[in-house]
């Protein structure tokens, strides 16, 4: 995936949560942890914990 993309969805997932009234600290965490693993899979999850 570019890196382009990856910050489009991202980005695009931030402000849709948002918009939908969630907290910002369980936003990031959220789009974050789901990133990561998209991006490098369960391994990558050792990264975020």
């Amino acid at each position: 995936m570019s890196i382009e993309l990856v910050t489009i969805l991202l980005f695009g997932a931030l402000i849709l949560f948002l918009a939908l009234g969630l907290p910002l600290a369980f936003v990031l965490g959220g789009v974050g942890v789901v990133g990561c693993y998209f991006l490098w899979g369960s391994k990558g999850l050792f990264v975020a914990t």
